[in-house]
């Protein structure tokens, strides 16, 4: 996950202001208000969503 920092820090070895990194340190960043708030995976917003039920199935014979 790309994140960009409101300022510089420090982040193996060299003082950056964007860099890739795991969604894990993605939030303790984001607790620190080092970053903006960490965007929601698209998998997340997904379950959120009710999946579209199947139509019933017509009985036969009555």
């Amino acid at each position: 996950m790309k994140v960009k920092t409101k300022r510089p820090v420090l982040h193996n070895g060299e003082i950056k202001t964007e860099f890739t990194t795991n969604e894990q340190h993605a939030r303790e960043l984001e607790t620190k208000g080092l970053i903006d708030k960490v965007p929601a995976k698209a998998d997340d917003e997904k379950a959120g969503e009710e999946k579209p039920s199947a139509k019933p199935r017509a009985r036969n014979g009555g």
